[in-house]
């Protein structure tokens, strides 16, 4: 009997694993446990947590709540009709482990061997074979796992996206004017936001790519089918990649704009200094002149 346990590590609940058998047997029974993750907190009151919200001028510390992005992830199940799809429930987002347990309580009778004909087979010894004997029956059981990760990366992707778009119509829309003050501070806010996204990326980038070298290394096979991941996380590694040289071209002008704003500063400092000195020569020889008047009138009273 295959059967396949999902549990939490600690802080999760170990009570909640769940166990699917599927109804088909085969000679050789196979068993596959996947660890996960903790659930992160819940968006309810109790559970928001208190973080530091501004800028380098003006910060004050919040509730803050968990949110999805869009609502998270889309459900990557294949559906015949729109329909179809409307009357399905859609997985809960609350935890990986939460999303396999929907997942295999309610699409596991496509797990059967024979809905993995794409993986290797055991007698022929090469994929495709669909002799119901796969080689591996724990890709089978990670088969949900897989298209949960990338899913998940898929969203990262456009909430990253999203952020560079704002970044990039900010700096669109920035004027650096003169006489205005804070420019350069302000510039500099934007910047460490766009930093906090910017580092992101070369992990991100290394760790899709991991993904895709070792799913080259254990061979294996290309699925054109709702069930193949390998092209989903090729997708994702260029995707991530062309926001990178995205983000290094942003950084190129953050560095820019904040010389501009810099220069600006500097230019309205100087004519500042410039006024103050012209203001300080005038009020002396308005002095000078006032001792000369003075020293005239008292020349005159002595003679």
């Amino acid at each position: 009997m295959n059967t396949v346990a999902t549990t939490a590590l600690a802080g999760g609940d170990e009570a909640a694993a769940l166990k699917i058998a599927p109804k088909r047997r085969t000679k050789t029974g196979a068993h596959t446990v996947i660890i996960t993750d903790p659930p992160l907190p819940s968006t309810d009151e109790a559970n928001k947590k208190e973080v530091l919200v501004g800028n380098s001028r003006v910060a004050q510390i919040e509730a803050m709540a968990v949110k999805l992005f869009q609502g998270g992830y889309l459900d990557f199940m294949d559906f015949s009709d729109l329909n179809e799809s409307q009357r399905r429930s859609a997985p809960p987002r609350t935890s990986l482990m939460d999303d396999l347990c929907f997942y295999w309580r309610t699409h596991g009778t496509l797990m059967v061997p024979e809905s993995t004909s794409g993986l290797p087979d055991s007698n022929a010894g090469t994929p495709g074979s669909n002799s119901g004997k796969p080689e591996c029956p724990a890709l089978v059981a990670t088969i949900f796992l897989h298209k949960i990760v990338a899913s998940n990366y898929m969203i990262l992707v456009g909430y990253l996206e999203s952020c560079l778009n704002e970044l990039e119509v900010a700096i669109q829309i920035k004027h650096i004017q003169e006489g205005k003050k804070h420019q350069t501070l302000d510039v500099s806010d934007q910047w460490s936001v766009f930093q906090s996204y910017a580092h992101r990326f070369p992990e991100y980038c290394a760790m899709v790519q991991d993904i895709v070298q070792v799913r080259k290394d254990v061979k294996l096979p290309m699925v054109n089918g709702w069930d193949g991941c390998t092209k989903d996380f090729e997708g994702i590694r260029d995707k991530l990649t062309m926001l990178r040289s995205r983000s290094e071209v942003l950084n190129e002008s953050f560095i820019g704009l904040a010389s501009m704003a810099g220069m600006q500063e500097s230019l309205d400092e100087a004519k500042n200094v410039r006024i103050l000195t012209f203001l300080a020569v005038s009020e002396r020889e308005r002095y000078q002149g006032f001792e000369t008047m003075v020293e005239t009138c008292n020349r005159k009273c002595v003679h």
